[in-house]
């Protein structure tokens, strides 16, 4: 596997304002791009302190933790020689990457100590409390990434109104010359499903979720040979 450089990662790497938020569809290249700018940060000597985090443990590991082994491999780095499972870190050349998973139900997990550069994966499946203290104490990049399935604290705190700060870039699969012929095929043979493609072809914000009802339609009144269906409510 050969070290390469997506259009998608020379979108995100003409970013340059502090806030730096990426949102687009499946196989954007949105992480994995994100990945390769902080693994060559490092490389290039500039000691700094990263921190990675996204929602779980699984997530983590399964996903930023494996994309950035592939990185290393890619570049002809071994990754478990700076790799420390222990204490999951990343310690090299000077730098250190911290991976971190947040529990939304305890957001003084956020606190933790001060660094220069922070990456929020999967933002909309964390919620703000749990990163937001992360964000204060970051002092030069935040990256964060995303499926705009629906609106969540990004949009309100970032993206409504006059925000100086904030760079926003929307990539789709088309931003990813590396994306697989198989799942390339997989995606574009969904465009029929309106609500899926909106957010996962096109990276635009949408309202998808498996639990809801897309299709339907209204009458004017109840049929009569309608049967009730047991409801309940969700305060989830």
């Amino acid at each position: 596997m050969a070290y390469q450089r997506t259009t998608a990662w020379h979108k995100i790497n003409l970013l340059n304002k502090k806030i730096r938020i990426i949102q687009g569809g499946q196989g954007a290249s949105k992480t994995y791009s994100i990945l390769q700018t902080i693994f060559e940060l490092v490389c290039s000597g500039a000691a700094s302190t990263f921190t990675i985090v996204t929602n779980t443990y699984p997530q983590l590991r399964d996903g930023v933790i494996t994309d950035m082994k592939n990185i290393f491999t890619a570049a002809g780095i071994p990754f478990d020689t700076y790799y420390q499972k222990g204490s999951q870190n990343i310690e090299m050349y000077g730098s250190q990457i911290q991976f971190r998973h947040v529990d939304n139900s305890d957001f003084h997990k956020g606190k933790g100590a001060r660094r220069n550069y922070l990456f929020i994966n999967e933002a909309n499946r964390t919620s703000f409390a749990s990163v937001e203290q992360m964000m204060t104490r970051t002092d030069k990049v935040i990256w964060i990434d995303y499926n705009p399935d629906r609106e969540f604290w990004v949009h309100e705190h970032f993206l409504k109104g006059d925000n100086q700060d904030v760079d926003f870039l929307i990539l789709t699969y088309n931003d990813n010359e590396c994306l697989a012929p198989g799942e390339r095929a997989e995606i574009e043979k969904r465009r029929s499903n309106v609500n899926w493609w909106r957010v996962y072809g096109e990276g635009q914000l949408g309202t998808y979720s498996d639990r809801q009802i897309y299709s339907y339609e209204f009458v004017d009144e109840i049929p009569k040979d309608a049967k009730r269906i047991p409801s309940g409510m969700d305060f989830g």
